[in-house]
């Protein structure tokens, strides 16, 4: 209870005294009403209740003793942190030193490197373009620093380059150019479609979809259509069949009747120039289709008045030889 708690902080009382009772006199009987009176020694309880609580001291070392060494034991890690932090090196400024830098004051702080390469337009191949951590920043030995360096310039996608396809040699050489490629000369290529001495692409490797700035690169020109090459007779050997195969590379066929007598009625016999020749592009082939073998000659008659003409002959001549004779 209460008291219990505040009892130990109470001034200790000296000893009560004896009450001592003032009798009547002997041969006074007992008085009605009367109790015996007592003298009352130091505060009365209600007295001792009365007393503020704030007034009375408490028991607060064990709690300030547990704060002071929470508060020590904080400033103890700080100052352990401060100092294993600034015992640490710090990265270096590297921004637009050459790449060599980099391994240089990462082998001097024993830290390990990993390199980003980076296209970047206008900085130079093999620049740092910057750090992680970035400079002035603390970094354990053994712990890596990421080294990002330009590669130079991004690449140009071939693809992007096919704004040349139908151009002249001069204005296809302008924007190759244009892009950061060299013209380095020309090769010459057929092409059924862009007309002879106008650019159709570029002379590039298999596989190569992008290049460098500043790479040489060869301009493909076309020299027009290649020339044909006359196609086998089909099989089939039918007309329509030996048409379509000209169509399809562009020879025009014309067809040509003619007696054969192997090659049946109505089926072709060859195409004329032969299989096999070389044509440009639009030329005309001779489809030669058989008329079956060649019918055998009519016997010819003798024209009218043939034979009189001959009987007056042969007289002229007799009388004439009579006359001579004769």
């Amino acid at each position: 209870s209460e008291l219990l708690r505040i009892a130990p902080l109470l001034p200790r009382p000296d000893p009560l005294p004896l009450a001592i009772s003032k009798a009547p006199p002997a041969d006074a009987g007992p008085t009605p009403g009367r109790s015996e009176a007592f003298e009352q020694i130091g505060p009365t309880v209600s007295e001792r209740l009365a007393i503020p609580h704030d007034d009375i001291p408490r028991r607060r070392w064990p709690g300030l003793v547990l704060a002071a060494i929470l508060v020590l034991g904080g400033a103890a890690g700080g100052v352990w942190a401060w100092l294993s932090v600034a015992s640490d090196p710090t990265v270096p400024d590297l921004q637009g030193h050459p790449q060599a830098a980099a391994a240089s004051a990462a082998a001097e702080s024993g830290w390990e490197v990993n390199e980003v390469l980076v296209r970047t337009p206008n900085i130079e191949r093999g620049t740092i373009l910057r750090t992680e951590p970035a400079a002035g920043t603390p970094l354990g030995d053994g712990e890596t620093l990421d080294v990002f360096v330009s590669l130079g310039e991004p690449l140009i996608l071939v693809a992007d380059l096919d704004v040349v396809y139908g151009m002249t040699v001069d204005d296809a050489a302008d924007e190759l150019e244009a892009a950061g490629l060299d013209f380095a000369g020309e090769t010459l290529a057929n092409d059924d479609v862009v007309p002879a001495g106008n650019g159709i692409g570029l002379d590039v490797a298999d596989g190569v979809f992008e290049l460098e700035v500043g790479s040489d690169v060869v301009l493909l020109v076309s020299e027009g259509p290649a020339d044909r090459i006359v196609p086998r007779v089909p099989e089939s050997r039918e007309l329509d069949a030996a048409a379509d195969a000209l169509d399809a590379i562009q020879l025009v066929p014309r067809l040509v009747q003619e007696f054969s007598a192997e090659v049946p009625e109505g089926t072709v016999i060859a195409f004329r120039p032969a299989s096999g020749n070389s044509l440009p592009i639009g030329s005309t082939v001779q489809v030669r289709v058989s008329l079956g073998p060649m019918p055998p000659p009519e016997p010819e008659e003798p024209a009218e008045g043939a034979e009189g003409e001959e009987g007056l002959e042969s007289e002229s001549q007799g009388s004439g030889d009579e006359g001579s004779d004769g």
